[in-house]
């Protein structure tokens, strides 16, 4: 399904301060991030990240906006609000609770369509499901099955994600049903199936575990909070930012990597400036365009601009159905 995903990521994955509106959303968001980002060592001040390119845009696209101006869609404001009061607010401890599930993100979008009505989204049912016959049109219509959200499910219900478990579960992936988290000592592949509080972390075989803090030895190479990692003496350290000495990049926050030549976590490409397409350019709104003869950090393509991806596109849509790509504003599809 194409719209709203950015949205339920979030609620799976942070503004705040009151209701907000579907406009202010995205940047709402990002506030939300920054703020986190900060708190966790990984920026240092939320000003700077503000300005920076995160590694992701936010947009609304028209047929999500339409869906909404139709009725279709409900965008619960107050609880978008506090959906972006919890993200913020999050703690840098990975292992926590508040870190796997926002309770106030799982109804910001709600659909009114009944079961048997048309829809084109997820997101337009009561049900969340949109059966979507495979079709060759721009806009591909299909029907709502169902009149109600499925209630979270306990143990042994089936699901496809843990926010379909009810808490104190996961979605064990090969079974795909709902399971217990597991205690320390048990074997797992993710943090996502251990008890709050406890992280998978093993050299050889992983296991859950409490996770080493800052200044604790780190035997297995993880550490427990966002923002840190495990020095070369064994112990967890924070990661620097621009200007701290470094070997490699895993001990520099992602948004300052390793310069390996100079031995120094720096400040990515600015726009204007060479860069490589194993860079991020540092600017908000910028990307590397390696089309150029030069590659060169540039401002994001209005429409009409040529792009090889959404991603270069000021409405993050790149269509590419031509000989070359074009930087468009998506059709609405509802």
């Amino acid at each position: 399904m194409r719209r709203w995903v950015w949205l339920l990521v979030v609620a799976a994955c942070g503004g705040g301060g009151g209701s907000v509106t579907l406009a202010e959303y995205p940047q709402a968001f990002k506030d939300a991030y920054c703020r986190y980002l900060t708190r966790c060592g990984k920026f240092p001040d939320v000003a700077t990240c503000e300005s920076a390119n995160i590694g992701f845009n936010l947009h609304i696209d028209p047929s999500s906006q339409a869906a909404v101006d139709m009725g279709k869609v409900i965008f619960d404001g107050d609880l978008a609000g506090k959906c972006l009061d919890e993200f913020g607010a999050q703690s840098c401890d990975t292992t926590d609770q508040d870190g796997r599930a926002f309770a106030d993100c799982q109804n910001v979008v709600r659909g009114t369509v009944g079961s048997g009505g048309t829809c084109a989204d997820n997101a337009e049912c009561k049900s969340d499901v949109c059966n979507v016959p495979t079709c060759s049109m721009a806009c591909c219509q299909g029907t709502c099955t169902g009149d109600a959200k499925p209630a979270p499910g306990g143990l042994g219900t089936a699901c496809t994600t843990s926010t379909q478990c009810t808490t104190g579960n996961y979605c064990d992936f090969t079974a795909m049903t709902c399971a217990a988290l597991k205690t320390a000592g048990a074997a797992c592949q993710s943090t996502s199936e251990c008890a709050y509080g406890l992280g998978c972390a093993g050299t050889t075989t992983r296991t859950c575990k409490a996770l080493p803090k800052l200044g604790e030895a780190c035997p297995d190479m993880f550490c427990r909070d966002a923002g840190q990692y495990c020095d070369s003496t064994g112990t967890c350290a924070k990661v620097g930012l621009a200007g701290a000495a470094c070997s490699s990049s895993v001990a520099c926050s992602s948004f300052y990597p390793c310069d390996t030549t100079m031995m120094k976590c720096t400040k990515g490409p600015t726009a204007g400036q060479a860069c490589t397409t194993s860079q991020r350019c540092f600017d908000v709104d910028t990307f590397c365009d390696t089309t150029a003869t030069m590659p060169t950090c540039v401002t994001l393509r209005p429409d009409g601009g040529a792009c090889t991806g959404n991603s270069q596109c000021e409405n993050n849509s790149c269509d590419m159905t031509g000989s070359a790509g074009m930087c468009t504003t998506p059709a609405v599809c509802i």
